[in-house]
């Protein structure tokens, strides 16, 4: 079932509907494969993280790309993933076009540099880990040796001494 709005973002150039679905499916394929009780706790933000990193959806239509994301980084803007999708989301001060958007291309980022930093082997154990396992924040640390938080300000680091011409 395809979304009334994709498909008319589609006939107007405005999202490419090949992407939609692929993005669409990610998350199928995600929720297939955890019951109902992993759903509820599966970290929302990667679970759009990986439909925008395996869709290559970073920039495209609306979605800054992941130099322009990382230059919004650069000029301050982060949105810490952990806030995403819950009351504190909107404390969380963005000087973007859109931020939604942003935030979406922003977490396919974190996916791509846990990828790149760590491989996808253990891409994969963190991703299906988190399928049955209750504590994000241990799993982490367990699979990467450092902390989530330690992997962000990692992450900041990186993209901060980036250069993008």
């Amino acid at each position: 079932m395809i979304s009334p709005w994709a498909i008319k973002d589609a006939k107007d150039g405005i999202i490419s509907l090949e992407i939609y679905m692929k993005h669409e499916l990610s998350h199928i394929l995600l929720y297939q494969n955890m019951g109902f009780i992993a759903d509820l706790r599966y970290p929302k933000w990667l679970l759009e993280g990986i439909a925008m990193y395996t869709s290559n959806q970073l920039g495209t239509s609306l979605y800054p790309s992941k130099s322009q994301v990382y230059k919004l980084i650069q000029k301050g803007n982060y949105f810490p993933p952990q806030f995403y999708e819950t009351s504190q989301k909107d404390d969380i001060q963005l000087d973007v076009e859109n931020r939604v958007t942003f935030m979406y291309s922003e977490f396919a980022c974190l996916v791509d540099f846990l990828i790149k930093r760590y491989g996808r082997e253990k891409f994969h154990q963190y991703m299906t880990g988190l399928m049955v396992n209750k504590n994000h924040d241990n799993l982490f640390k367990k699979i990467y040796n450092i902390s989530f938080t330690d992997f962000q300000d990692e992450f900041i680091e990186h993209v901060k001494n980036k250069a993008f011409k």
